[in-house]
């Protein structure tokens, strides 16, 4: 029989890794997981609680204005955007500190560090150059964004980097139909027409019936503009 260095080597710590990690020790397999960046993956460290947590800032400016109604005086209010990022931070950092403190628990290895898949049973770490044999391989290495191939997308951001913006933008045009990037405009927006009187204009991208050109429908002022992207 092989011998192994673990039964489990998990590539990604995101939500799914790091569920199945516990999971499979939890019933005594070895466990190792390995993650380059931060435990938590794209959910917890730069989508949906991050954008939920702007959403939650945004909503703030329509709850001032509605309180004269019921009676509530509110003055003096003022917005910080730094705060709120620095705030966001904070619960970030608390929840990657209970994702790694769960994975500890439940007795799997962290390894902190970008793994590379050598064959079907091993892997290297490339920070230390260390090889693990497993039985059993998981990739929950997940995606990214990607910028479009179009000109001018060098001036662009992803979500990712919205989400440490270090001023608030008085104006933003946003091509995406994804709820990351959807939610933290509209967030944006919702503050900076409250404070400055901007705003964002927020496009989607659709497919084209007659060509594989994409078509960038403007939902203010209905302007239309269509691109086609390269052949790959």
């Amino acid at each position: 029989m092989a011998e192994y260095d673990v039964d489990l080597f998990v590539i990604g710590a995101g939500s799914g890794g790091v569920r199945a990690a516990r999971v499979a020790a939890g019933h005594g397999a070895r466990v190792m997981i390995a993650e380059e960046y931060r435990v938590g993956g794209t959910c917890v460290i730069r989508g949906c609680v991050p954008k939920k947590l702007l959403v939650y800032a945004s909503r703030f400016s329509h709850e001032f204005e509605d309180a004269a109604g019921f009676g509530w005086t509110v003055s003096g209010a003022k917005f910080d955007w730094p705060t709120l990022i620095a705030n966001k931070d904070k619960e970030i950092a608390r929840l990657e500190a209970a994702y790694h403190a769960n994975l500890a628990r439940a007795s799997v290895e962290i390894a902190e560090s970008r793994a590379v898949v050598e064959d079907a049973r091993t892997l290297r770490l490339l920070k230390t150059g260390a090889r693990v044999h497993a039985e059993t391989i998981l990739l929950a290495n997940g995606a990214h964004p990607v910028l479009p191939l179009i000109p001018g997308a060098e001036h662009a951001i992803t979500s990712n980097e919205a989400f440490q913006l270090a001023e608030l933008p008085r104006r933003s045009f946003t091509a995406a139909t994804r709820s990351c990037a959807a939610s933290t405009t509209t967030s944006a927006s919702t503050c900076a027409q409250r404070w400055w009187g901007g705003g964002s204009r927020s496009f989607s991208a659709r497919p084209s019936p007659r060509s594989k050109s994409k078509r960038m429908h403007c939902r203010r002022c209905s302007r239309t503009a269509s691109i086609t992207p390269p052949i790959r």
